[in-house]
């Protein structure tokens, strides 16, 4: 049942280098907190409706966007000359929401690709919010990017950079219910394939996020499907296990898989995601 005082906006930003992104945000009167979304690779922000609009009747402004080459948005599909420009996109909209709500502390919460965009932001840059939840996050390479595959891959990028290949991973493994998996595969928004030079900078931020001693002084709820095969759990595992914060959380979910806000217990998914969140607001009164 829709929300009788839910509202929900579609409209076109310009990011810093003047590149039109589409957003959507769900809002609802007297909101007491701010929550940016950030989608996975290949994907885009509508696919985030059920959870962007629940949080928003527990209180949430909730703002997604739809990144460079996905979705709505323009440029080349699933297409980036860097890595940091994801990033730079994430810094831009995080403060163009922030002017729409000054008074309410954000949290991030990324999913897939997006957890990587988010944590490689937190390592980084210095950023005004409270808290991030990464989902699924892609902190380390999945089985189906074998070494020899990563070396093509690089090789491809340097002469055909926007080269599409297909991600190869069976759609399936997205979730455990059957009617979310035919919504991905049905969804004309949604990209099968990626370009090389995507793929390998993915790839590379990944390898970075391993490498790096950089500790996020915000706290971090990490939640992964331990039958996750885009993003192995042992990504969250370690990079949990490295952050070292003691107001950091790690929830595996057996049995689960990939997209975990699409997944059968999604509605106990969003709970644990919004309290966690409450939570660590309250910490700021302390």
């Amino acid at each position: 049942m829709t929300h009788p005082s839910l509202r929900r906006i579609e409209t076109y930003f310009e990011n810093a280098s003047g590149m039109r992104l589409f957003q959507r945000s769900w809002c609802t009167p007297h909101a007491k907190r701010l929550i940016i979304i950030v989608h996975g690779i290949a994907e885009h922000s509508g696919r985030y409706e059920t959870v962007g609009a629940w949080l928003a009747t527990q209180g949430a402004a909730v703002y997604s966007y739809d990144q460079r080459g996905h979705g709505k948005s323009v440029g080349p599909r699933a297409y980036v000359n860097s890595f940091s420009e994801l990033v730079d996109d994430l810094e831009a909209f995080i403060q163009r929401a922030q002017r729409a709500h000054p008074d309410l502390p954000t949290s991030l919460m990324g999913v897939s690709m997006g957890g990587l965009v988010i944590a490689t932001l937190l390592e980084t840059r210095p950023v005004p919010v409270v808290s991030a939840v990464l989902a699924g996050a892609a902190l380390q390479v999945g089985p189906t990017f074998s070494v020899m595959r990563i070396a093509m891959g690089k090789l491809l990028r340097r002469l055909f950079p926007r080269l599409m290949i297909a991600l190869g991973n069976d759609t399936n493994d997205l979730s455990s219910d059957p009617e979310e998996v035919r919504r991905f595969d049905q969804d004309p928004l949604v990209q099968t394939s990626i370009t090389t030079s995507l793929g390998v900078e993915v790839i590379a931020a990944m390898e970075c996020i391993g490498k790096q001693d950089r500790c996020i002084q915000i706290p971090l709820l990490l939640l992964h499907g331990e039958e996750d095969r885009f993003c192995p759990a042992r990504g969250s595992r370690r990079y949990f296990e490295r952050q070292q914060n003691p107001r950091n959380k790690l929830q595996v979910y057996p049995q689960l898989r990939h997209a975990l806000y699409h997944e059968v217990q999604r509605e106990e998914i969003f709970r644990e995601t919004q309290e966690w969140i409450a939570a660590q607001e309250e910490q700021l009164d302390v």
